[in-house]
């Protein structure tokens, strides 16, 4: 009998001996899970706002909207701007962002989108809110326990009631300006015109609405044809890069707009 309850003795010490090493992992893994949530809660960068709000466009915008990265616009880029039947920026502050770029994306921005949107950490939810223009919308990126981020509606955007014909022209190449004008007859003497006199002549001759129209147009259908991706030059006149084929007359057409403002 005691050999016995030895033996069984031996076995339940086994078994909490066993119970003790399953407890001790199951620990180490809530340990582990923990640190993932601790890690998840750290300082929502760039590149999970952009993310999250990329998935967003992609479901609530339709395959004739066009959703571009750093949007190229008067000197300034915007994050990630949406074409269709309007041009839509939105500009994303992580945790990690300053707001200095604000002094010149704001006057850049209002100049050209129908609508802004900023897009923002908690972090600079108040700042933003009281240096941007009333009109532009406010969304919140906040990232849950889980890592999970969310967007948060915090103000509707409203319609830009200001946007500037000749910051709309820019956005375009000189083939591109050549064939509105041609589409409106408006091209009579200008072949050989300059960059600027071209511009002029877009910008003097249409309504904003119908210029807005044009220039959307012929930002979709650039990338549609392939003649570029999702990088864009910086200001001067184009959102989306050329192809070889588009190379040199870009090239002359830039030149010719720099010396316009050469000093004689």
């Amino acid at each position: 009998m005691v050999r016995y309850a030895n033996h069984d003795m031996a076995g339940h010490e086994e078994a909490v001996e066993s119970m003790s090493e399953s407890m001790l992992t199951s620990k180490q893994c809530l340990d582990l899970i923990r640190g993932m949530r601790r890690s998840s809660a750290g300082p929502l960068l760039d590149i999970d706002i952009r993310k999250a709000l990329k998935e967003r466009l992609n479901r609530d915008y339709g395959a004739d909207s066009l959703i571009r990265d750093e949007f190229g616009c008067n000197g300034a880029r915007v994050d990630v701007a949406v074409v269709n039947g309007r041009l839509h920026g939105f500009e994303i502050k992580s945790d990690r962002d300053g707001l200095e770029r604000l002094v010149t994306q704001i006057p850049a921005y209002n100049a050209l989108f129908d609508r802004v949107t900023a897009v923002v950490g908690s972090k600079h939810l108040r700042n933003v809110r009281n240096r941007i223009p009333t009109w532009w919308g406010i969304i919140e990126a906040i990232r849950s326990t889980t890592g999970r981020i969310t967007l948060k509606a915090i103000r509707a955007d409203r319609d830009n009631t200001n946007v500037d014909s000749m910051a709309l022209v820019k956005l375009l190449w000189r083939k591109e300006i050549c064939a509105i004008l041609r589409a409106h007859n408006l091209f009579a003497g200008l072949r050989t015109a300059p960059a600027i006199q071209l511009q002029t002549a877009l910008m003097n001759s249409l309504p904003i609405e119908t210029l807005a129209r044009e220039v959307r147009d012929a930002i979709k259908c650039r990338a549609e044809s392939g003649s570029g991706g999702p990088q864009t030059r910086n200001g001067g006149s184009c959102t989306i890069e050329p192809n070889s084929v588009d190379y040199q007359s870009n090239l002359n057409w830039l030149l010719s707009l720099q010396s316009q403002h050469r000093p004689h």
